[in-house]
């Protein structure tokens, strides 16, 4: 059952998505700098998975407006869509009107992975469609060939962020969790859900959240809060060997929690540590999250799209 006090937090997340279905997040490119309202598929597609998972515990009504705001996310994520690699997906949308910053970036692991998780999860694209996609997408970029400035940690099997040839390319332990999540949904085993889990296995070893360590471990996620999410959703997922890891980074999402999910959290950044996102609607859906028990994410097994009559929301 989720509390009264849960309804006023799902109408203002569901306020803030945007006329083409992102929800926004704001970008800081400096101390000096005014926020820029930003739509990028790495936050939408976050919040799609939140929503589909918690539409079983809503009235019929508010299921209703649940689902109606998760398709039209699931239209602007269609938008992120590579039109040059097919399967893969950009941080941000192809959509000239979406309001961002002017740069232009490839393809990436994390919003690949994320996208295909939201399409599974929500009922739009089946798992198989997304294993193949998964797999044809990211399976040829895994690390074999070291790089200047790679860790020692980074090993066979782990796969680098930019789905591009060339230039700076790191590998994120958060970005091969993200992976394994992703692989999880889709019912995909094999070389690339394994080789992104020992990333993150071998990343995160025995250096609990040192934030030195983090940084060089995990460069675009901005906080420890951030990967212990991470590493729960894929835990929740069934990914064993990470639910160990989950377990240490536990009192950083349980601050986080305690904190009523800060709106002005830092959440992503850049490998050189700017611009700064942060996402007043990622935290109210995480706040949202919070109010109930979690229910396991749904898989390729359970029936999509389903709006439950159990545990409903009491008004």
């Amino acid at each position: 059952m989720i509390a009264a006090r849960a309804v006023p937090v799902f109408d203002r997340l569901l306020s803030l998505q945007t006329p083409r279905g992102a929800f926004p997040s704001t970008v800081t490119a400096g101390p000096d700098k005014a926020p820029i309202i930003d739509e990028t598929a790495f936050i939408t597609a976050q919040i799609v998975i939140i929503l589909s998972e918690l539409s079983g515990a809503l009235d019929a009504e508010r299921c209703a407006r649940a689902l109606d705001s998760c398709e039209r996310a699931l239209d602007f994520l269609e938008t992120c869509e590579s039109r040059s690699r097919r399967g893969a997906f950009h941080f941000y949308s192809r959509l000239a009107e979406a309001r961002r910053l002017p740069i232009a970036l490839p393809p990436d692991a994390d919003d690949t992975a994320l996208c295909w998780a939201a399409f599974v999860i929500a009922g739009r694209r089946r798992a198989g469609t997304a294993a193949s996609a998964l797999r044809r997408c990211l399976e040829p970029l895994p690390a074999a060939a070291r790089q200047s400035g790679d860790a020692p940690w980074v090993g066979a099997g782990a796969v680098r962020t930019w789905l591009a040839m060339g230039g700076e390319n790191p590998v994120d332990v958060a970005v091969n969790a993200n992976i394994a999540f992703a692989c999880a949904v889709c019912g995909l085993t094999g070389r690339l859900r394994d080789g992104a889990v020992a990333t993150a296995v071998r990343g995160l070893a025995g250096s609990g959240t040192d934030p030195a360590h983090l940084r060089r471990a995990s460069p675009y996620y901005r906080d420890p809060a951030e990967i212990a999410c991470i590493l729960h959703r894929a835990s929740r997922a069934g990914i064993m060997r990470l639910r160990r890891i989950s377990d240490r980074f536990s009192a950083c999402e349980a601050a986080d929690r305690l904190a009523g999910r800060p709106v002005e959290r830092p959440l992503y950044c850049n490998a050189h540590g700017e611009p700064v996102w942060r996402s007043a609607a990622l935290q109210l859906a995480r706040r949202f999250e919070d109010m109930r028990l979690r229910p396991h994410p749904k898989t390729s097994s359970q029936p999509e799209g389903d709006c439950h009559d159990d545990a409903k929301i009491r008004a």
